[in-house]
């Protein structure tokens, strides 16, 4: 009979089941870091479609509109630096080429505010502001009468209201064919009939822009005239906290928005400022002078260069250049051309820096990247961000002659919507 070694119950030893725990302990850990680096990785992801989606919300409604910079205005009108006396071919103001005050001053009466002409528009500190205008191709209506200086009459529809604020460009199209800017004075509902509608106007004298009245006076407005819609835009900056309080630039725990103004006011008499998109920390703007000499064809991309009213060191903007200030009538390769005057702007070099709409905690560093002529800066912590640049011809700027509105009958008729 053989004996046989008595067994205890199956089972793992001591050893086993710590080195059972001790595998399941790295196999967790391991999934716990993979999940952790999957969710950082679809954090950033989502954070980078998101701020190229909003840059490309920002660049592409800035781009949309600036591609029309000048249309149907004098060259001298299509940016503004603030106030500056200019020149206006088709100012109804007697023999010669007058002198036309046009351009932001302090106050914002003749344009978009402006405390220090072409400073006001450019920062090394900051965001930029890009300021600018054309005529509408979609707002054309007859003038009907001049009852006064302070009221202008034309031919209905009018499908949209019109504003307290707006520009209006008046052109006689007989004779001299000359044209005025005067401005809306108030809240005009829209009216889809055929019959009149009143346009009452704000004050105004002189060749102030954009309020020239005087020149209604003028007998070419009398008779065959047409009234226009100037779009005015002014993209900038502005910072808010949750509670909607405006805040200064770059306070922390507050969101930055590029923002539109078009120089309106509503029925309750506030200014009206759209939201263009969320999450844009700066907006900075250079302009090309393709004419200009060699080197100083770009201004406003220099670091740490502020954009000035200067006379000819190459990296300022001319209001008033030795020279003289380009016409339509100004020869295409004319010395007159080469001056850094807006008129003279052939292209505009657009950058503006995205941040994420979340903060991310493994962003550590606050600097803001240097963009356009604005050096790096020390920034909010926490946020991912991407800068987006381009740039868009202005082939309004190269006009040789007035644009005025093409008139026809029937199925031919153009560019005479009542808005």
């Amino acid at each position: 009979m053989s004996s046989r070694r008595n067994r205890g119950p199956g089972g793992f030893t001591l050893v086993e089941l710590l080195v059972a725990m001790l595998v399941a302990v790295i196999v967790v850990g391991a999934a716990l870091a993979l999940l952790r680096g999957q969710q950082r990785a679809f954090f950033a992801s989502a954070q980078d479609r998101a701020e190229q989606e909003t840059g490309r919300l920002a660049l592409g409604d800035m781009l949309q509109n600036l591609r029309l910079a000048g249309y149907g205005l004098d060259p001298t009108m299509a940016f503004d630096f603030g106030q500056a006396t200019t020149v206006m071919d088709r100012a109804p103001t007697g023999p010669g080429v007058p002198a036309v005050v046009f351009g932001g001053d302090a106050a914002g009466v003749t344009g978009f505010a402006c405390a220090a002409p072409v400073q006001c528009r450019d920062s090394v500190n900051g965001p930029d502001e890009l300021a600018f205008q054309y005529r509408s191709p979609y707002f054309n209506r007859p003038l009907v009468a001049v009852p006064d200086l302070d009221t202008l009459v034309i031919q209905g529809p009018l499908n949209q209201p019109l504003f307290d604020g707006q520009v209006l460009q008046v052109a006689c199209l007989q004779g001299a064919m000359t044209w005025a800017y005067v401005q809306v004075g108030g809240f005009v509902p829209a009216s889809p009939v055929l019959g009149v509608v009143r346009i009452p106007l704000r004050g105004g004298q002189g060749l102030d822009f954009p309020r020239q009245n005087q020149a209604l006076g003028d007998a070419c407005f009398l008779a065959n005239a047409q009234v226009m819609k100037v779009e005015r835009f002014r993209y900038f900056i502005d910072t808010y906290q949750e509670d909607g309080q405006r805040v200064p630039w770059a306070t922390p725990g507050a969101r930055p928005y590029l923002m539109l103004d078009r120089g309106l006011r509503d029925q309750a008499g506030n200014a009206v400022t759209e939201v263009v998109a969320p999450d844009i920390e700066d907006l900075q703007v250079g302009y090309v002078f393709p004419l200009s000499l060699p080197g100083t064809q770009l201004v406003g991309e220099e670091s740490g260069v502020q954009l000035a009213n200067n006379t000819g060191d190459g990296k300022g903007i001319e209001l008033a250049p030795p020279g003289g200030i380009p016409t339509y009538q100004t020869a295409r390769l004319s010395a007159i051309r080469s001056s850094h005057h807006p008129a003279n702007v052939r292209a505009v070099r657009v950058a503006v820096l995205v941040r994420g709409p979340t903060p991310d905690a493994q962003q550590t560093d606050p600097t803001l990247p240097a963009v356009g002529n604005r050096p790096a800066l020390a920034g909010e912590p926490l946020y991912r961000r991407s800068a987006f640049q381009t740039s868009v011809a202005i082939p309004n700027m190269e006009s040789r002659a007035p644009i005025f509105p093409s008139l026809g009958t029937g199925a031919d008729q153009l560019n005479v919507g009542g808005g």
